[in-house]
């Protein structure tokens, strides 16, 4: 059998740096640029995406057939750990074992190695956005299914291996046990993928994990953000406008807006001449490639006008460029504080939760459009949501940008009428009050 390996010298891309002559050492795994570094007998690092991807590649030539291996995420498996599995698979292949990978690779890989490669392909192909998303992955599987599975052969774990990472959860965390399902099935799909096993995927709900647990339906009760009622928003408004961090909270409550999506806003996103905002594809949760366009109200605009612009961002924080995006919450509850009723129960020695959300007031929004009869489209288009399936949205192209903004000023008057109320009636008795101090009095000779 004749074994070569895939290149005799890597090049750093965008380079003529060779990098055959460099001894690779640990230290360097996570600072090496983009390019594929030939590290020894066959094994090179692969950088990809200005470094965010890194991972092992065992490429070698049998019978003139070029055979390439992932070996794992460099972020999780150790210089040492590659070059032991490279090694290994070179040293079968000298003796003749067969080179499919299902014979070749199953007898090492363990879950703990391969996982994160898994995710990091999720991640791109998914082209996720979200930082804390993609961390999420990571820590649920880090906590929940390595002390498990991690050490386990991923060829030769079975669904039960995965009820065993699921049962203890499955009744006391149903949202979190489901969400580790739903990953821990694109993960072996990925292995599957690979030829690191074969078809059977343990982590697969139907006719799989349906047999031995019930639908997450049955034991999970969806617990929705607590929304405040028009009336408490409209109590809250006078407090917002004191409260340090109120201006941004109004502002997201008046835009129906996320908080990711105001509080990050700059000064150059907005228009005033045409009343526009424009939020960049990077802050939109729906991944769309352009821009979103968020016609302001007046009462927008004019909370908009008497803010500082000193800096760039619109609500700066104290010592970061934008402002804490838990603050709006906490503000918000501030602002609107509930009392627990008597009769609440308490469950598992824990006081219910009856603090009001960012969240929830653009479910507030959602219900105000319903009950006052407003056209479903339009409202949803407020939130920026998708509206119906993929052909439905093909027809929806338009942004409805001047129904928008009817709408919205008709939140924003609904939501203002008791403060502006205030406002109003206060100058006309100033105006009366300064009235009759400059008036001559009844009977006199002026």
């Amino acid at each position: 059998m004749r074994v070569h390996f895939g290149y005799t010298r890597g090049y750093i891309l965008g380079t003529s740096k060779m990098t055959d002559n460099i001894k690779i050492k640990q230290s360097d795994v996570l600072k090496l640029p983009t390019g594929k570094h030939f590290v020894d007998k066959g094994l090179y690092l692969l950088v990809r995406n200005d470094g965010s991807s890194r991972s092992w590649v065992y490429k070698r030539t049998v019978n003139g057939q070029v055979l390439t291996r992932g070996l794992g995420s460099a972020y999780e498996v150790t210089l040492r750990q590659a070059k032991a599995a490279a090694e290994k698979i070179h040293a079968e292949n000298l003796n003749g074992v067969p080179t499919r990978q299902t014979d070749v690779i199953k007898k090492f890989r363990k879950f703990s190695q391969h996982y994160a490669e898994a995710i990091e392909a999720r991640r791109q192909t998914a082209q996720w956005r979200n930082v804390k998303h993609t961390n999420q992955w990571y820590s649920t599987i880090r906590t929940y299914v390595l002390p498990i599975i991690g050490d386990k052969n991923l060829a030769e774990i079975t669904p039960e291996n995965i009820l065993e990472v699921l049962e203890p959860i499955w009744y006391t965390k149903s949202d979190t046990a489901e969400k580790i399902r739903q990953r821990l099935k694109v993960i072996f799909d990925y292995f599957i993928r690979q030829g690191w096993r074969d078809k059977s995927n343990p982590a697969a709900w139907d006719g799989n994990l349906e047999f031995n647990l019930p639908s997450i339906k049955k034991v999970h009760t969806v617990k929705h953000h607590i929304a405040a009622s028009i009336a408490e928003i409209r109590k809250a408004v006078p407090k917002l406008m004191e409260l340090k961090g109120g201006q941004a909270t109004l502002f997201g409550i008046l835009t129906a807006t996320r908080c990711e999506e105001f509080c990050d806003a700059l000064w150059s996103e907005i228009d005033f001449k045409k009343r526009l905002w424009t939020i960049p594809p990077s802050r939109r949760k729906d991944g769309k490639p352009e821009d979103y366009i968020v016609p302001l109200s007046r009462q927008a605009i004019d909370l908009l006008q008497s803010l500082d612009r000193k800096k760039a961002a619109i609500f700066p924080g104290r010592i970061a460029t934008f402002i804490n995006r838990e603050t709006p919450r906490i503000t918000l509850q501030r602002a609107i504080q509930r009392d627990i009723p008597k009769n609440a129960k308490i469950v598992n020695g824990k006081k219910p939760r009856f603090k009001v959300t960012m969240h929830g007031c653009r479910s507030t929004f959602r219900d105000w459009a319903a009950e006052a009869g407003k056209d479903y489209v339009t409202s949803e288009k407020c939130l920026m949501h998708k509206v119906g399936n993929e052909v439905t949205s093909a027809y929806l192209r338009s942004d409805l940008i001047k129904r928008r903004r009817q709408l919205l000023q008709q939140w924003a008057d609904m939501v203002m009428k008791t403060y502006e109320g205030r406002q109003q009636k206060a100058l006309k008795d100033c105006v009366t009050t300064n009235s009759a101090v400059n008036s001559p009095a009844i009977g006199s000779n002026a």
